[in-house]
C-alpha cells in the first residue's frame, strides 16, 4: 500500500467517526483493582476466589446482566447492556460505560456494575480505584491469559518501564466526540494543554513497588519511562489547524507492536506503521483490522472513533463521575473549547522560542500557569472547575463538587496518606473503595447562577 493509500485509509476512518453535535456523546473506561482487605495485596486471576472466579461469580449472582467472553477457555471478560467488563494484563478490572450524552445515564450504569460486583467479591477483598498496585510488586503478579497481552508482554521486555504499566497500573479515561475536523482540531488542542494538570492535581497512586510515593506522578513516570512505542503529548496538537492527517501522520511515524490481518494478530516488530502497511493492500486489512492500528498508539490523547483522555489514575465513585463532568463542561461548551484555545495560544506566544517535546510536561505546566496569571496549579485547576460549572446545564453541576476538595491543594494520594498516617490501613481501604450512598445519585436544585463552594469533607465525599 503506497503512502497516499495509507494516509486515506487512516483518515476516512476519522471522518466516519464524525459526530452532529446534537448527539455527542462522552464514555468512561475505568480501571479498578481487586484487592485483599487485610493486606492490599493483588487478587491475581488464577488464584482460588480469583478474577476469573470473581467473573463467574458476578454471572451467575446477576442473572442475565452479564454474559462471559471467553478466550482459550478462560473468562476474559463479560458483556452487559450498560456497559463491559474486560480485563488489564495484570488482572485490572475495566468497566466501559456505553457512551451517553446524559452524566446521569454514565452514574447509574456505573452504580449498576457496582452492585453487581461489590457481592462477587465477598468480604475480604476490595474494588480499588487506584492509580498503581498499593502493595504487591508487578513480579508477584502473573499475565492474563490473552494473545494480545502475551505479544505485549514479550515486545516490552527491556523496554523501560513498561511492563509496569502492563500489570501495575490503573487509569481513567474520558472518551469525547468531535463533528467535523476543526473540532477535532480544537478539542485535541484543548485535551493536550491541560494534560500537566491532570497529572499534578489527580494524582492518585500513593505507592510504588510497595513503598511510599510523595513526588511526581507514577503514571507519568512509568509513560514517559516506556520505551519502544509511541506515548506522551503530541506537540504539533496544540498548534492551530491540527487536522485528520496530522494525526494519521503521527501514527504512520509510530513503532508497530502488533496489527491484525484478516482478523489474526501479527507482530510489527517495532517497525513504523508505514513500513507494515507498505507491505499489504488495502483488501487484507478488515474494519476492525484498521481499528486495531488506532489502538496500538499510547499518546495522553488518543483518537480512535472518539478522542480518548488517558492521564488520568483511577480515581474512586464518586469523583470519577466528577472527572467526566469535568471534561463535558470544557469541551462540550462553546466558550469553554474557545477559552482553551485561546489560553493555548498566550501559552506559547509568551514562552518565546519554547519548543515542545512529548514528555515534556513539567514545562507546559510552567508556561500554562504564566499565561493563566497563577502561581500554583492548584489554581489553576479551580479556575477550569469554575469554567466547566459553567459550561453544564443545572442538574449535572451537582457531579462536579467530589472534585472540589481537591482545590484546597491535596492531591487524591495526599489525602491518602495522610489518612493512612492518622488512621492506619483500613483508612486505605475507605480511600480506594466505591461508595454507592455517596454522591452523585441525587441532582441538587440549586440555580444555574451558583458558583462552586467547596466543600471540606474526606476522600469519600458525602455532599448531595
Amino acid at each position: 500500500m503506497k503512502k497516499r493509500a495509507q494516509l486515506k485509509l487512516l483518515t476516512d476512518r476519522l471522518r466516519r467517526a464524525e459526530k452532529e453535535r446534537s448527539k455527542f456523546r462522552l464514555g468512561m473506561e475505568m480501571e479498578h483493582l481487586v484487592l485483599k482487605r487485610n493486606s492490599l495485596e493483588a487478587v491475581t486471576y488464577y488464584e482460588d476466589g480469583g478474577i476469573e472466579d470473581i467473573l463467574a461469580q458476578m454471572v451467575q449472582l446477576s442473572g442475565s446482566n452479564w454474559k462471559p467472553v471467553h478466550e482459550e477457555n478462560h473468562v476474559i471478560g463479560l458483556e452487559g447492556e450498560r456497559g463491559y467488563v474486560t480485563l488489564e494484563p495484570g488482572g485490572q478490572l475495566e468497566f466501559s460505560t456505553e457512551p451517553g450524552g446524559d452524566l446521569s445515564r454514565i452514574d447509574r450504569a456505573y452504580r449498576s456494575f457496582l452492585s453487581d460486583i461489590l457481592p462477587s467479591l465477598g468480604e475480604d477483598k476490595i474494588l480499588a480505584a487506584s492509580g498503581f498496585q498499593p502493595s504487591s510488586a508487578i513480579e508477584e503478579i502473573p499475565l492474563l491469559p490473552k494473545e494480545r497481552y502475551a505479544h505485549m508482554y514479550q515486545y516490552f521486555d527491556g523496554k523501560g518501564l513498561a511492563h509496569y504499566m502492563m500489570k501495575g497500573s490503573a487509569a481513567l479515561h474520558v472518551t469525547i466526540d468531535f463533528a467535523d475536523e476543526r473540532d477535532y482540531g480544537r478539542k485535541m488542542k484543548a485535551a493536550n494543554l491541560l494534560v500537566p494538570i491532570i497529572y499534578s492535581r489527580l494524582d492518585n497512586a500513593p505507592f510504588f513497588q510497595g513503598q511510599v510515593r510523595r513526588g511526581n506522578s507514577v503514571r507519568r513516570k512509568i509513560w514517559t519511562d516506556c520505551t519502544g512505542v509511541q506515548t506522551g503529548l503530541i506537540p504539533k496538537a496544540l498548534a492551530d489547524g491540527f487536522s485528520y492527517e496530522d494525526y494519521c501522520q503521527f501514527l504512520l511515524r509510530s513503532p508497530l507492536i502488533l496489527f491484525k490481518r484478516k482478523g489474526e494478530i501479527r507482530s510489527g516488530e517495532g517497525r513504523s506503521m508505514a513500513e507494515v502497511l507498505t507491505e499489504l493492500k488495502r483488501g487484507e486489512l478488515k474494519e476492525e483490522d484498521v481499528e486495531y492500528l488506532f489502538s496500538m498508539v499510547f499518546p495522553e490523547v488518543r483518537t480512535r472513533g472518539y478522542l480518548e483522555i488517558r492521564s488520568c489514575d483511577s480515581l474512586p465513585y464518586p469523583y470519577n463521575i466528577g472527572y467526566l463532568a469535568f471534561w463535558k463542561g470544557l469541551l462540550y461548551d462553546e466558550e469553554n473549547l474557545r477559552f482553551l484555545n485561546q489560553l493555548g495560544d498566550r501559552t506559547f506566544a509568551q514562552a518565546e522560542g519554547f519548543e515542545l517535546a512529548p514528555h515534556d510536561h513539567s514545562a507546559l505546566e510552567k508556561v500554562l500557569k504564566q499565561a493563566s496569571g497563577v502561581e500554583e496549579s492548584e489554581e489553576l485547576f479551580r479556575q477550569l472547575l469554575e469554567r466547566s460549572f459553567q459550561g453544564l446545564g443545572a442538574r449535572e453541576r451537582t457531579y462536579l463538587r467530589p472534585l472540589e476538595r481537591l482545590t484546597r491543594g491535596g492531591r487524591p494520594k495526599d489525602l491518602a496518606l495522610d489518612r493512612l498516617a492518622a488512621e492506619g490501613l483500613e483508612s486505605l481501604v475507605d480511600h480506594f473503595s466505591p461508595r454507592l450512598s455517596k454522591a452523585g445519585s441525587k441532582q441538587n436544585d440549586r440555580s444555574e447562577k451558583q458558583s462552586l463552594s467547596l466543600c471540606s469533607c474526606c476522600c469519600s465525599c458525602s455532599c448531595s
